[in-house]
């Protein structure tokens, strides 16, 4: 896998500046989260812009994403939300996303 050459992991500082803003995508996310239940498996979850609403929401989450750096910056904002005992973050690929443990997921 090789974090250190993935590209977000230069831009990770830049990234929320950027997609902070776009929230309008989280409600429906949770919707789907509700009718499949948990836990919930977030495949290239970068930053946690949506793995740490639906873990504020009282889902597990497990968010798994290539980008270190990108996965520091959603550990750090699961740990200042409510989330933070619901969120676990990972280094892997999308396509080990199947033998991902904390499974099975809805």
């Amino acid at each position: 896998m090789g974090s250190e050459h993935d590209p977000y992991d230069r831009i990770a500082e830049f990234y929320d500046l950027e997609h902070d803003h776009l929230v309008d995508d989280v409600a429906m996310y949770l919707q789907f989260v509700e009718s499949v239940g948990d836990p919930v498996l977030e495949v290239a979850c970068g930053t946690g812009r949506v793995a740490v609403p639906i873990a504020e929401a009282g889902f597990r989450v497990t968010g798994i994403d290539r980008s270190e750096a990108m996965l520091d910056r959603a550990r750090a904002r699961a740990a200042s939300s409510s989330s933070s005992s619901n969120a676990d973050f990972r280094l892997a690929d999308m396509v080990d996303a199947g033998s991902v443990s904390g499974g099975p997921f809805g």
